[in-house]
């Protein structure tokens, strides 16, 4: 159904209009804008009583005699409840116990949830003091000097050293970042972007039109798949990790998924829209052990990557105002600072002009907007 030479010619023949696509000159704009944004406003009162919150929960789960680090004691434990559990293990014969297991057995007992809940909040505190070392004191306010993956084709982002790595900053931790005084942080989600991406990339108007639809089937055993689970199913499906009874519905999808791995294991490059194209030879995260699944999820990312730059562009060329802002984007949202007293003039230009560009890119428009003081 597909080509590498098809693709070719489909991405470089432009799908975007002249004035929506990102141009190399903008890009470098985009990238500037983003190059000032490591330093994070830090509300240190609200810091503190997160990590009393998860102090508590670490206390509350503690297990006598059983330290939840150690995959031996926690093997041992297993046993001892005698589940039937199968504990995984090494090649070497040495016990494996990794946090996605240990979550995937532990409602099968209550021990198993109380180990769960106290290695959850003891990576939190983890994360938190490796926040306050990274933690700045400026005029009476406090700053986290961060860093984060510039969305970049190459891949390699922004060092800054000694910086708190902003991936891990989960939900648990926005309400201790906040905006400057009189200013705001302005929020644009954007809904299930990974698997709009591969609609888009793999040009399956069955994909596209069950999205915007909300009505993916359901070959789950379950309820409706989120769309999330659904982009998950359908790489598992294309690497027969699992198996389906039912006939594909994507086959487009299916069938993109498997060239684009194919070429990428011949040449060690990867298409993305507008022409781009980027080497994985210099990508460390890209391994044949798992090639497949890292492939495909690095076209999906980078693609995603280059759509959220757009974004960003658009947001600089609408006002100048946005090159002095803190930007912090996101796997499938945008947070951008801005003064509140614009909140009511600006709000629906933003709006318009994002809306616009999903439609460019073929998507359906359902960014949402919301406006706060922190994160």
């Amino acid at each position: 159904m597909h080509s590498y030479q098809d693709h070719l010619k489909y991405f470089h023949g432009g799908l975007h209009s002249p004035q929506t696509e990102l141009s190399y000159d903008m890009e470098t704009k985009v990238d500037a804008a983003l190059s000032k944004s490591s330093r994070y406003l830090l509300d240190v009162r609200t810091l503190q009583d997160i990590q009393e919150k998860f102090l508590e929960e670490q206390r509350s789960s503690t297990i006598p005699g059983v330290n939840p680090n150690s995959s031996k004691e926690i093997a041992q434990k297993i046993s001892l409840l005698h589940l039937g559990i199968t504990i995984p293990q090494t090649a070497k014969g040495n016990v494996s116990i990794t946090k996605e297991w240990l979550e995937s057995i532990s409602s099968q007992h209550p021990l198993l949830q109380q180990i769960c809940q106290w290695r959850n909040a003891s990576k939190k505190l983890s994360i938190i003091e490796t926040m306050k070392k990274n933690t700045v004191q400026e005029n009476n306010q406090f700053f986290l000097t961060a860093k984060w993956r510039t969305f970049s084709e190459s891949g390699s982002g922004r060092i800054v050293a000694e910086a708190f790595p902003m991936d891990q900053l989960s939900n648990a931790f926005k309400p201790a970042i906040v905006a400057p005084t009189d200013q705001v942080w302005l929020r644009i989600k954007f809904p299930d972007l990974t698997i709009r991406m591969l609609a888009f990339l793999a040009k399956d108007t069955a994909l596209q039109d069950a999205i915007s639809s909300e009505s993916l089937p359901t070959f789950f055993s379950s309820e409706q798949p989120t769309y999330g689970q659904y982009f998950n199913k359908l790489i598992y499906d294309y690497t027969q990790e699992f198996d389906i009874e039912q006939p594909q519905p994507f086959p487009y999808t299916l069938s993109y998924l498997s060239d684009m791995v194919q070429q990428a294991g011949l040449n060690n490059l990867i298409m993305l829209p507008h022409g781009r194209v980027r080497d994985l030879s210099y990508d460390p995260k890209i391994n044949r052990d798992n090639f497949e699944l890292n492939v495909i999820n690095s076209i999906v990312t980078q693609s995603s990557h280059l759509y959220m730059k757009e974004m960003i562009a658009l947001l600089l060329l609408a006002t100048p105002m946005f090159s002095h802002s803190t930007w912090l984007p996101r796997e499938s949202e945008l947070y951008v600072t801005m003064p509140a007293s614009l909140i009511l003039t600006l709000s629906p230009l933003i709006e318009a002009l994002i809306r616009s560009q999903d439609r460019a890119w073929g998507f359906k428009s359902n960014a949402t907007f919301t406006y706060s003081t922190t994160l």
